[in-house]
């Protein structure tokens, strides 16, 4: 409409275009348009008023959300702060309970090895006094009977077997309450040592070879000298009569750890007695020499060495006893 008017204007002058500006329909268009430009702002204003009461909304939801959340975390560390507080008193409890225990079994064990000590030493004493007095009693009556004297020899016997047996108890004692220091103990260097020292042991009376150079173990170098000297000496002991005992120890490496093996040719022992032959007192054999304590005392001092023991064996055809112990490190 504005745009016609300004032709008018253009073509015919200011009398042209009056008609058109008096006639009005630019003012009704202009109405028009404020009309619709009003209706438009009603319907955003409607929108941006649902807009801010969603808004409004959301923002109160998540308050409240926020709200029932930080209420129950603080709810849950409540709960978690009573069970913690629980489980540290009955911890603390327990602990207490356990170093009082702790301490009244160290003292009781301390109490044992006092008693151990004063038997050891009060049972030995009257033991040798017996076996004294029946050598005596063989020189002095001389003119006794052979039956007398065979008493007198039995008496001995058995004062020597009660003292041996004392004193193997008294080891197992020791091996079970004290600390073991450990070091490292080449084997290659014990064991030869152990055959010549012992004389059950010597060429006359057996044959016992080392084969090979033996490991450089983790232990302690007395404990082991008893440990060996006891396998050693089964392994000579439980022949049959008549036969030259055959021995033969050799060691193998595996993993970091060392099984040095005693083989021998003696009487063997059953497969159904081998689960028993590291216990306590036990004995396999009539054999009037053995305790029952020896080979148990082997298993413990192994076993505090942090290593093993065990045996391959079968009636009559000899034994392999072995010991595993760890490989003694470059470094020690």
């Amino acid at each position: 409409e504005l745009a016609q008017t300004i032709k008018l204007r253009q073509q015919g002058g200011l009398v042209a275009a009056l008609p058109i500006v008096k006639g009005g329909h630019g003012r009704e268009l202009m109405d028009e348009i404020r009309q619709v430009l009003e209706q438009m702002a009603t319907v955003v204003e409607e929108r941006f008023g649902n807009s801010m009461a969603n808004a409004t909304m959301m923002i109160r939801a998540r308050t409240i959300t926020a709200a029932v959340v930080s209420l129950l975390d603080i709810l849950f560390l409540w709960w978690a702060y009573q069970r913690l507080s629980g489980e540290m008193e009955r911890s603390e409890k327990a602990t207490a309970e356990a170093l009082h225990r702790k301490a009244e079994l160290e003292d009781m064990v301390t109490e044992l090895q006092h008693i151990s000590y004063a038997i050891t030493h009060d049972m030995r004493a009257p033991l040798r006094a017996m076996s004294t007095f029946a050598e005596f009693l063989i020189e002095d009556v001389k003119n006794a009977g052979q039956e007398a004297k065979d008493y007198c020899r039995r008496i001995i016997a058995a004062a020597a077997r009660m003292d041996k047996l004392i004193q193997d108890a008294l080891y197992y004692t020791k091996a079970v309450s004290q600390e073991i220091p450990t070091s490292p103990v080449d084997l290659s260097k014990l064991i030869p040592e152990l055959i010549e020292t012992y004389p059950n042991l010597q060429k006359e009376k057996a044959d016992v070879v080392v084969e090979g150079e033996l490991a450089c173990v983790l232990g302690n170098e007395a404990l082991l000298t008893q440990c060996f000297s006891n396998l050693l000496g089964n392994a000579v002991k439980f022949v049959a009569p008549g036969v030259r005992p055959n021995v033969r120890i050799w060691s193998e490496e595996r993993e970091g750890m060392a099984r040095i093996w005693i083989q021998d040719n003696g009487i063997g022992i059953p497969v159904s007695a081998q689960g028993r032959l590291f216990k306590m007192f036990e004995r396999l054999t009539h054999n009037p020499e053995g305790s029952g304590i020896g080979l148990a005392l082997v298993r413990k001092l192994v076993q505090r060495m942090g290593g093993k023991v065990g045996v391959e064996s079968k009636a009559g055809q000899g034994s392999r006893f072995w010991v595993e112990l760890r490989v003694a490190d470059s470094g020690h």
